[in-house]
């Protein structure tokens, strides 16, 4: 089954689990390489997530995203 869960949730694990140069160096690198600006951004642009968006019960909005299941190059039609 593939890990889902609230973007928000994927900086703080992000934060908290990848040393501070490294995480500034790679998400400097994901921003030039995919053209944007935001974790979500990159996120829709690499191809790697479903991401989805739910009403709050405050009238905001939370994003939910899902690990796409990878499908093997020599296993895909094209």
């Amino acid at each position: 089954m593939a890990f889902q869960g609230r973007l928000s949730s994927a900086g703080t694990y992000l934060r908290e689990n990848i040393s501070g140069d490294l995480l500034v160096s790679e998400l400097a690198s994901l921003k030039e390489k995919y053209n944007c600006k935001t974790l979500k951004e990159i996120a829709q642009r690499s191809e790697y997530f479903d991401i989805r968006e739910e009403p709050t019960e405050k009238g905001g909005n939370r994003i939910i995203y899902r690990i796409r299941p990878v499908i093997p190059p020599e296993k895909s039609s094209v």
